[in-house]
């Protein structure tokens, strides 16, 4: 099978980065091992080399390499459909990870080949937040577009409910090495993240821990580091290490003994699987996407917007070996059921039935 595969973020890009991109290569590498052709086309941005091979797969960078997000976004755009026509023909199945300001609309190939958008976020009402002015486009066109492909997946059943819509639902996987390290007791409260005030609710998380004298560190890059820096100058206890990847980022979870998530909005973030593999309990916010943290007992949601909830849920963790261990073993064995190996299975096999498929033929 040849997938054609579209998806702005990847994981050199310096705007986002993020567990999307971290999906697709996990997927598209797997399906690669198993026989399959892919072909990935992402966001060009400043310094990419096109294409570029990572652990077993070819990222093909299209756009401007401009050092402008907003031109690296547009100039994805427009070209992405420029490669779309040239490699329809070609391919198989032709998936596009979905965001509403970098449209593919990869139904309307000329090649009339099966398209499936793959769903990793729902953002609703924060759009209009964080875009003012176009945002309530944004917002609408983020409804309607899913709407307009046949088929769809989606990384939980919530993102599902968000859209109301039908889809497949794939999760999120994590390396088979998280499993294995053994597990540790840790010296800080950590985040590991975008560097994203609107989305992560890093606000919450300074108010909650200014009153702690335990250590918190932030992992990650994004567009508010500035702000990051300036928000902890004089919080002696607070640091930010900057980006990790690899090991570093093993290291780092290896070094937590809790992981705190105060989104505001998400889709399934990685993070957490990735802590739960390393027997960390997480606290998080009481947001629907990240309901199945309480639900399978990875840790718990409390309202991260209230300082004094946040602060006494991240110290009854901290001051008991008994509650992080317990937890931190079920998040473990949750984990094993998700491993990468086990979704891209589930993933090949969604491929298979979505190529077989003509577009204008019964699904």
């Amino acid at each position: 099978m040849k997938i054609l595969h579209f998806i702005y973020d990847s994981p050199g890009n310096p705007w986002v980065g993020g567990g999307g991109a971290a999906r697709v290569q996990q997927l598209d590498q797997e399906m690669v091992r198993r026989g399959h052709e892919v072909r990935v086309i992402a966001g060009a941005y400043p310094g990419c080399v096109s294409p570029t091979h990572r652990d077993g797969l070819d990222w093909h960078f299209t756009g401007t390499r401009s050092p402008s997000y907003l031109l690296s976004t547009l100039g994805y755009t427009v070209c992405a459909w420029v490669q779309l026509r040239k490699w329809c023909q070609w391919a198989d199945l032709i998936i596009e990870d979905f965001a509403p300001w970098n449209p593919v609309f990869p139904w309307r190939n000329p090649a009339d080949r099966p398209a499936v958008l793959q769903i990793q976020n729902f953002l609703g009402g924060e759009i209009p937040r964080k875009f003012p002015g176009v945002g309530l486009l944004l917002e609408r066109f983020e409804r309607q577009y899913p709407r307009n492909c046949r088929w769809r997946i989606f990384v939980n059943d919530s993102l599902k409910q968000a859209y109301h819509l039908d889809g497949f639902v794939i999760p999120m996987g994590v390396e088979n090495q998280a499993l294995e390290r053994p597990a540790s007791h840790g010296q800080f409260v950590g985040f590991l993240g975008r560097i994203d005030y609107a989305q992560k609710g890093l606000d919450d998380l300074i108010r909650a821990v200014e009153g702690l004298d335990i250590p918190l560190k932030l992992a990650g890059r994004g567009p508010d580091e500035s702000k990051l820096i300036r928000d902890i100058r004089g919080l002696s206890h607070v640091e930010w290490v900057g980006p990790v990847s690899g090991e570093a980022k093993w290291d780092f979870l290896s070094n937590c003994r809790v992981v705190v998530m105060p989104s505001r909005f998400e889709g399934q973030p990685l993070v957490a699987l990735e802590a739960a593999a390393m027997a960390k309990p997480l606290v998080a916010s009481d947001i629907r996407e990240l309901n199945f943290i309480a639900e399978n007992k990875l840790g718990t949601q409390v309202d991260t917007r209230s300082p004094e909830h946040f602060r006494q849920a991240i110290l009854r963790y901290w001051n008991s070996d008994a509650a992080c261990r317990t937890t931190g073993m079920q998040g473990r064995e949750f984990a094993r059921l998700h491993t990468w190996e086990s979704m891209a299975s589930l993933f090949e096999k969604t491929c298979d039935e979505l190529a077989a498929c003509s577009y204008k033929g019964d699904s």
